[in-house]
């Protein structure tokens, strides 16, 4: 996996981040805040759950975000590092994330980290 860059830190999000992401790290996932300095780069959200089509856990890159001025200095790939380093530890099986058609960046970052379009397409629905 790519190094992040040697100014960057990322820590597990603290109680007191919650504006930036609602629920802390639990059973059912994790989220992490990236800084640069003592200003907030970015952060990912990742949900677990069983899957019977994997035959265990899997993840899910419920929201990755990096602030515009911080985008292509590493921030996600320190973000994702972090992300599949707690996976290994959860013995999650297979991670997937959402990428717009569009964003080719995102699309680069995913693919150094061996994701790839499984050829699916995602179908959503609100129902509350």
């Amino acid at each position: 996996m790519p190094n992040p860059p040697s100014k960057l830190t990322v820590r597990q999000l603290e109680q007191s981040d919650a504006t930036a992401v609602q629920q802390q790290s639990t059973d059912r996932g994790a989220a992490w805040i990236s800084f640069r300095g003592s200003v907030p780069a970015g952060y990912v959200v990742l949900t677990t759950r069983h899957s019977m089509e994997f035959g265990g856990l899997d993840g899910f890159v419920d929201d990755l975000f990096v602030r515009p001025a911080f985008r292509r200095h590493g921030v996600g790939a320190s973000l994702l590092t972090e992300l599949f380093r707690e996976c290994s530890k959860r013995r999650v099986l297979a991670v997937h994330i959402e990428v717009g058609s569009d964003n080719a960046p995102a699309q680069a970052l995913c693919r150094r980290f061996g994701l790839s379009n499984n050829g699916r397409q995602l179908f959503t629905v609100r129902v509350a």
